[in-house]
């Protein structure tokens, strides 16, 4: 049940639109599009407010540590903003533990620990805590900044969200599939599995381009096109499929 957090998105990103709408020119990603989704996951986890600005600064840390390549003086202080990440999840989860009776994906959690401690760990609350923060930032950012940017690219598809609002759910998937924040992700075989007429042995690594999928003519027609009416838009592979798609697709 996600329909609950509605409200609160459409509030922040108001408050976001309201301190630029007047300025004639604006750097969305900087002002809109790379904080409002981290906020956005915070509430949803049910970090307590005064602690979302020290989870903000850290997730970035944590994700030029995972995906960037910091200068060698910036290294270590990346490294000591990782490591404070982690400390820090965990007194913000002690925090929650005192009373987790709130909302939110973590205090559901704990609850969920006191009734399966076996199975609901102190390492999976801090894993979670930092991941749920990590992964639903900078992806779910650069797709909301791909989508405005490929929409506003099309004037004429813009115009026509503006005339039909109710086109924007489709308008989203399309986006997804052709815009989407990740590219290609990786596997390695766990058995012997022929894939195109190549044959690939157990532990071969992979790197599987959803990218490439996502514009196969034989699943889309017209692949390149950006067409908000397309009726298979949401087929496409951004979030993976199978047993191993994004856990918050859905929220994203």
């Amino acid at each position: 049940q996600l329909v609950h957090h509605e409200p609160m998105v459409r509030r922040l990103v108001r408050e976001a639109v309201d301190r630029f709408v007047d300025a004639g020119r604006v750097d969305l990603v900087a002002a809109m599009l790379y904080e409002v989704p981290l906020t956005v996951a915070l509430h949803f986890l049910g970090v307590p407010e005064e602690d979302m600005d020290t989870l903000r600064a850290y997730s970035t840390a944590h994700t030029v540590n995972t995906w960037g390549r910091p200068a060698p003086e910036q290294q270590v202080a990346v490294a000591h903003a990782v490591g404070n990440f982690w400390q820090h999840s965990r007194r913000v989860l002690a925090k929650l533990r005192e009373d987790p009776s709130g909302h939110g994906w973590m205090p559901y959690s704990i609850r969920q620990q006191r009734e399966h401690p076996d199975v609901v760990t102190d390492s999976y609350l801090e894993s979670i805590m930092m991941a749920g923060t990590v992964a639903a930032h900078e992806t779910t950012a650069l797709a909301a900044a791909n989508a405005l940017r490929a929409l506003l690219s099309h004037r004429a598809v813009w115009d026509a969200l503006v005339d039909d609002p109710t086109l924007i759910p489709n308008a989203v998937e399309e986006c997804l599939r052709m815009t989407g924040s990740v590219a290609a992700w990786r596997r390695i075989l766990t058995a012997d599995a022929t894939v195109g007429g190549v044959a690939l042995p157990k532990g071969t690594r992979l790197l599987l381009v959803q990218a490439s999928a996502n514009r196969d003519d034989r699943q889309f027609d017209e692949p390149d096109v950006l067409d908000v009416r397309r009726e298979n838009a949401s087929d496409h592979l951004t979030f993976g499929y199978g047993a191993h798609q994004c856990m918050g697709k859905n929220l994203a």
